[in-house]
């Protein structure tokens, strides 16, 4: 019988746009950091990869040309590989499909036209995964990719902890496969804590003993920061004195564990070679309750790239309006790389001073080169119509819909139809007492905003309005001025004439913005309306295809991870739509990204016998990149809810 082997394997992550480091500190993380890195390989005869974007690779060419040199050599030599990433460090999920789609293209010819080589292994950005953007890695010519084990197995329990130590399958929404190869992130964490001297190296090796099985195994031993070692980034106080020599402990310890433990060594890429029991399974990564994921502890989720950080609402926005400016021109290479640049992650969390500086003037820049201005953010108040008697309902139709709205809690969607679905309503208000749960005993209403801010009470605009009302030949609108809220604020409630569909339009009079939660819309179900076992969510998360989730067990994107972090998940929604809905019939919540770039959020729980289903989307949440008043975000919002049937549409997501 063979003798059960465990192999090793190890890559760094190299980030010269790392969100903390000062750009006059670039050439010093190269010395310190990149230089010792290749060390560990040349002296040492350990193999391990380099994982970086085609900038950074660009940036070690303009500072440090000799490193490239040397680095190919040590590929040349099968000691070192390259571990493609793209032409910038951004979330996959959280950007349009064409913008991916460019990232990873011109991220491989960074790779050819610096290294002589296009690499078949990339690392996930940030380990932030959807299956929607594995497309674009197929697309470029990738064979595999580096996913961490962590997070997708905590949310399918039902997985064999065997799969762990061998490399797996994904297929992207064309059934075309990828070879999945693990990075564990406690098992890294306990390599960086050893170099860092809070763990000694024979209770290091004790923890690797616990991963020695009855089969053959592989392991990642590291798959994060090099920038960590022989320097500090300075994101948070905590850091670790650097001590001399952290490099040399890397190296003192990889060697133990191939002396001592008699592990060997491969590159990332030639895991999938290893011939290892439990390979070769295709999973899926994502759940509903989990539909992005993002790596190591919870406070790490789409969030804080989307609606966190100095201004990260503004900004993103701004980037699709420049897309949308794009792709009604003639773009060449240099425009997609700038574009690429503005979507970078490290400008989304702990940027520093003076590059935030650099990078508003970068945007604005790229906003005049392609002439792009804000949109309309005018009042939804016309005046010209006189205010309505103040009602206890107001119940509106036209050919297509009918509502009852409720003007004494801010035009909030009693109950909404749409004659195309039949004629009982499928969304609204459930009220308090209709769920005899005790801890589901409110209102749940539809349309609304709430602002939440540390330690302050909590905002809403469920306040009683006294309304306009307009007609047009397209729709008939109810508006109304908002009191009481955090700032100035209106609200425009339209049904069409011409579609099944409404809106619901926001405006808001910001003058600052603390450090706070701010959700709107709440898109509450009837649950009589629709069939539980066939209830499903579908968006685009970076790719162009739709995933689809089922709604079969609990979901809370909104649930709060702490006291400093306000929620778990989110969806990118990358192409601004977000379905909800069973077999026969659904929902769809459209939104203008390059209006307001928000991202959705999914509410389902079972209540007693009945459930409770709703769509949120997040304008603004708290994690600890989030500044006050930092830039404040977009003024109007407008979110189109419109109906389709399996009858009235032949997509086949639904």
């Amino acid at each position: 019988m063979t003798k059960a082997q465990t192999t090793a394997y190890l890559f760094f992550h190299c980030n010269l746009a790392f969100s903390s480091i000062a750009e006059e500190q670039r050439a010093e993380v190269i010395d310190r950091c990149y230089i010792p890195m290749l060390g560990i390989a040349q002296e040492y005869g350990i193999p391990l990869g380099v994982e970086c974007t085609g900038w950074t690779l660009e940036e070690i060419a303009r500072l440090r040309p000799q490193w490239l040199d040397r680095f190919s050599t040590l590929c040349a030599q099968g000691l070192a590989e390259c571990i493609g990433s793209g032409y910038t460090q951004l979330i996959g999920p959280l950007v349009p499909s064409d913008v991916n789609c460019n990232n990873q293209r011109l991220g491989q010819r960074a790779y050819e036209h610096l290294l002589g080589q296009q690499p078949a292994i990339a690392l996930i950005n940030e380990q932030a995964y959807s299956s929607g953007i594995l497309e674009h890695y197929v697309d470029h010519g990738y064979a595999s990719i580096l996913m961490e084990w962590d997070n997708p197995a905590l949310a399918h329990p039902s997985w064999q902890s065997e799969l762990r130590y061998a490399p797996q399958k994904v297929l992207d929404h064309q059934g075309r496969p990828l070879d999945l190869v693990w990075v564990q992130s406690v098992v890294f964490q306990h390599l960086q804590r050893l170099v860092h001297e809070d763990l000694e190296l024979d209770a290091y090796l004790n923890c690797l003993k616990r991963h020695v099985g009855p089969s053959s195994r592989a392991i990642c031993l590291y798959g994060n920061d090099a920038e960590v070692f022989n320097f500090r980034p300075g994101r948070f106080e905590t850091e670790a004195a650097i001590t001399l020599g952290e490099w040399q402990r890397m190296a003192q310890a990889l060697c133990a564990v191939r002396d001592a433990l008699g592990w060997r060594f491969c590159l990332p890429s030639q895991v999938t070679a290893l011939n290892l029991p439990h390979a070769g399974h295709v999973l899926q990564l994502e759940s509903s309750a989990q539909p992005v994921i993002v790596k190591k502890q919870p406070k790490y989720n789409l969030l804080r790239w989307a609606v966190t950080g100095r201004g990260d609402l503004d900004i993103n926005t701004r980037c699709h309006r420049i897309l949308h400016a794009m792709r009604a021109g003639v773009p060449d290479d240099a425009d997609w790389r700038a574009l690429c640049c503005l979507w970078a992650s490290d400008f989304r969390t702990h940027i520093t001073e003076q590059r935030w500086n650099r990078y508003a003037a970068a945007l604005a820049d790229m906003e005049n080169k392609w002439q792009v201005s804000p949109p309309d953010n005018s009042s939804l108040l016309t005046g010209q119509t006189a205010a309505l008697t103040m009602p206890r309902w107001i119940d509106a139709a036209t050919p297509h819909v009918a509502a009852r709205l409720n003007p004494r809690k801010g035009l909030a969607v009693q109950a909404l139809s749409f004659p195309s679905l039949g004629s009982a309503p499928v969304l609204g208000t459930i009220s308090h007492g209709d769920f005899e749960d005790i801890a589901h005993a409110a209102d749940f209403f539809t349309g609304h905003v709430v602002l939440e801010a540390q330690g302050e009470r909590k905002r809403t605009d469920l306040a009683t309005v006294t309304p306009e009302m307009t007609e047009t030949e397209q729709y008939i609108s109810y508006s109304a001025a908002i009191p009481n809220f955090f700032c100035p604020m209106e609200k425009a409630v339209r049904l069409s004439k011409q579609r099944p569909e409404f809106s619901i339009a926001y405006r808001f009079g910001w003058q600052s913005l603390p450090v706070c939660s701010i959700r709107l819309l709440h898109l509450t179900l009837l649950p009589e309306a629709y069939d539980v076992s066939t209830l499903f969510f579908a968006t685009h998360n970076g790719g162009s295809g739709w995933e689809r989730f089922a709604l079969t067990s609990p979901v809370n994107h909104t649930a709060p991870v702490s006291f400093l972090v306000s929620a778990s998940h989110a969806l990118g929604m990358t192409s601004g739509l977000l379905r909800i809905g069973d077999a026969r019939h659904w929902l769809e919540v459209k939104t203008d990204l390059a209006q307001t770039a928000l991202v959705g959020m999914i509410v389902h729980q079972p209540v007693g016998a009945s459930w409770l289903t709703r769509v949120i989307l997040s304008y603004r949440e708290i994690d600890d990149t989030a500044k006050p008043n930092a830039l404040v975000p977009p003024s109007t919002v407008t979110v189109t809810v419109a109906a389709h049937s399996k009858e009235m549409a032949a997509d086949a997501i639904c």
